[in-house]
Order: structure tokens, then sequence, then C-alpha cells
């Protein structure tokens, strides 16, 4: 009689165990899923900011060939709503050129910032004098764009 009630202590005692276990195992994997899903969420975060600043860049480059800005040095200056949370930056620098004969092109360089969560676009482009159109003015800074804002 007292070999059946070990016996039965005994299972009870695994029974318990193995409950434990399962609970422990169940929250290492919830751990580790909602982990990976933080991860995942970060980095949709970013591509979503890296695409939107692709996006205003090539917007500011249109506009630059287009005339509706002029490639002077300007910025940083913000765009209007509803992306007033990004700015834009203009850095245009004369290429040196072999022979006098040669139009001088300019380096375009445009930079696009975002401050939190903290987001920087870089665009280069090179234009000669006849790549913008004639009418663009130096105090000219609309802001527009192929960039859409995502919900």
């Amino acid at each position: 009689m007292l070999r059946a009630a070990a016996v039965r202590l005994s299972c009870r005692g695994a029974i318990l165990f193995e409950v434990i276990l399962a609970v422990v195992l169940f929250a290492a994997a919830a751990v580790i899923i909602s982990g990976g899903l933080n991860a995942s969420m970060r980095s949709v975060d970013r591509l979503k900011l890296n695409a939107q600043a692709v996006n205003l860049g090539i917007s500011v480059l249109s506009e630059l060939q287009m005339g509706l800005r002029s490639p002077e040095t300007a910025g940083p200056e913000n765009f209007d709503p509803p992306f007033d949370e990004w700015t834009w930056e203009i850095n245009s620098t004369p290429l040196q050129t072999e022979s006098a004969e040669d139009t001088p092109a300019n380096k375009v360089e445009i930079i696009i910032r975002h401050e939190e969560p903290p987001a920087v676009f870089r665009l280069a482009q090179i234009l000669q004098p006849g790549d913008t159109a004639p009418n663009a003015t130096p105090g000219n800074t609309s802001a527009g764009g192929a960039a859409t804002k995502s919900p």
C-alpha cells in the first residue's frame, strides 16, 4: 500500500514537471516570435522612410530640371505639408573641365533629411547648363512632388 501511494505521488510530480516545462517552452517561443515581429516592423518602417526619401529627392531633381527650382546651393528648407517633417538641401559645385571650350557643368547634390526617426538620402546628378529650363529663379522653392505620404 505504501508503495502504491509513492507511485501516485511520483506521477503527480512528473505531470507537474511536464506542465511547467510546457509553459516555459511556450513562453520562450512567444518571446522569439515577438522579437522577430518587432525586427520585421522596424525594417518595414525603415524601408518606408527610405522609399519616401527617394521619391522626395527625385521630385526635387525633377523640379530642378523643369526649372521650378534654381540649381544654386539652397536649404535646408522644409517641404510643404504633408511632408513638413522632411527637409531638402541643394549643394551645387561647378566641375572643372579639361578644355576651355566645354560649357561648365555643375554637380548637384540633393540631400533629403527626416529628423525622427533619423533618415538621410543623398542624390547626385551632373547638370549641364542646358539641362534646366530657362525660367528657373533663385528664390523659387515650391515643394511639390511625385512622392506620396504613406499612412
